[in-house]
């Protein structure tokens, strides 16, 4: 039996049986109960027993089932707060705050579906609970729902529009659906109503919506305002702006603010990975290669660091191991476009070029938008002399993604094999205007390019 058919059959079950009879002079053991402040001076097993008592003398108070509840969900002992609350719901049938709480308990093991019968009952209470309309969005997002749970949300601001976890809530799901301009419409509301810890959670929100939009002046200035609200828990607000000066080009503060967020969280292997993406494209190979193996000691099921790592030791000419470190990734997440499309590199680099091909096009069939397999393909055809399919592999990842610099170089590069100057020369300053993915000498190679067409137009 799963948890939520226990919970349901328990719930039956006490709705089945009788209730107690009536009995009388229990007013001074409440007294008793409210005077000690049970609450915050009692120890969890003494709540429940003096709770009990009052029970004991009177059946009928829903208050001390449903108090003596809590205690039993505070205690991780939910079976028994399902019976005390829904006993609560049988001498109270309209109680929508009861109803919520069951509503939580039976969310906390999962019964995603049974939470949602009770705040729909603690709506049908009480039309006006904006938690109980909030609780059900949640239940029904956690269900992948997310269209219920948008308008759960909506209803629950129009219900209290100063209510933020709404606001944050309807944020993420507009960020995840792509919405980022619905997303930081949002969070923007949500900063209005100044409370420490949502208004730093809603400019990190706000601020990850930004950078998913590509606006890094944004996104840097709002995670700068979350690192300045709660200072103790920043390092998570210095590893995104890393990351946002990091896709911004701007790699010596990326590299900076992870370091930050490493100080504050040492055991934070995210941001060790995303410092060494920073150090690699920096061209400082050994600092990227020790940045991975922390982060793989910190987690060694971490499957995109193995995959950095092993792009990295390629580059160092360790090849072997680079591919060692690809088959790990693609073990642990055999399904990853990315993943296939670097091994590729790998492999092209080993002189397999069409082995190569054969895990650009695997990146394709599990994701036919990845717009670097499509210039890696076009690297590895422009390799075997295929220059117009080259040329259309450098086009469609252009389309997919115009901010992509690597394909702008391999179409100067077939441009240049064309003799088209005018056209190399232009794809070559494109790709130099953009955030480099690629390392120093690459850098390097381009600009020489430059120069060299520069000088060849210059004497025609």
């Amino acid at each position: 039996m799963t948890p939520a058919e226990k919970v349901k059959n328990i719930i039956e079950v006490v709705n089945a049986s009788p209730l107690p009879p009536r009995v009388s002079l229990w007013q001074q053991l409440v007294a008793d109960f409210r005077r000690k402040n049970l609450k915050h001076r009692l120890a969890p097993d003494v709540a429940i027993k003096n709770l009990t008592k009052i029970l004991h003398v009177n059946p009928h108070y829903a208050k001390a089932y449903t108090t003596r509840g809590m205690w039993f969900t505070h205690i991780g002992d939910y079976e028994k707060a399902i019976i005390d609350l829904t006993q609560a719901l049988r001498i109270e049938p309209c109680n929508d705050t009861n109803y919520i709480y069951r509503a939580g308990i039976r969310g906390d093991i999962n019964d995603y579906s049974g939470a949602i019968e009770d705040y729909t009952e603690a709506i049908r209470c009480n039309p006006k609970s904006f938690q109980a309309y909030f609780g059900r969005g949640v239940a029904h997002y956690l269900r992948n729902d997310k269209l219920s749970a948008l308008n759960d949300y909506s209803q629950a601001i129009q219900l209290n529009p100063k209510y933020t976890p709404a606001y944050h809530n309807r944020g993420a799901i507009h960020s995840e659906n792509g919405d980022y301009d619905a997303a930081i419409a949002d969070y923007t509301k949500s900063i209005r109503f100044k409370s420490t810890a949502n208004e730093a959670l809603a400019y990190q929100n706000r601020g990850n919506a930004y950078l998913e939009k590509g606006d890094f002046d944004s996104a840097i200035a709002d995670y700068t305002h979350a690192a300045r609200i709660l200072p103790q828990s920043s390092a998570e607000a210095y590893a995104n702006r890393g990351d946002a000066y990091k896709q911004k080009g701007d790699l010596d503060n990326a590299i900076a603010d992870y370091t930050t967020a490493i100080r504050i969280s040492s055991e934070d292997f995210m941001a060790f990975n995303n410092r060494g993406i920073a150090y690699k494209q920096k061209g400082d190979l050994e600092s990227a290669l020790a940045d991975y193996t922390t982060a793989l000691h910190l987690n060694p099921h971490l499957a995109v660091t193995y995959s950095n790592r092993g792009l990295t030791l390629n580059e160092m000419g360790e090849r072997d191991r680079g591919l060692v470190d690809l088959n790990r990734a693609l073990e642990l997440d055999p399904n990853n476009a990315k993943f296939y499309s670097n091994r590729g590199i790998i492999r092209a680099d080993l002189g397999d070029i069409d082995g190569a091909i054969a895990d650009y096009e695997t990146a394709l069939q599990i994701n036919p938008n990845y717009a670097p397999a499509y210039n890696n393909r076009g690297n590895a055809r422009k390799d075997k002399g295929d220059l117009e399919s080259a040329f259309a592999d450098f086009n469609e990842s252009i389309r997919l993604n115009p901010k992509l610099a690597n394909p702008y170089r391999g179409l100067g590069d077939v441009y240049y094999e064309w003799g088209k100057w005018h056209d190399a020369l232009d794809n070559y300053q494109m790709c130099l205007s953009l955030p480099l993915t690629f390392s120093d000498d690459k850098r390097i190679e381009a600009e020489k390019r430059v120069q060299e067409l520069i000088e060849k137009l210059a004497n025609q």
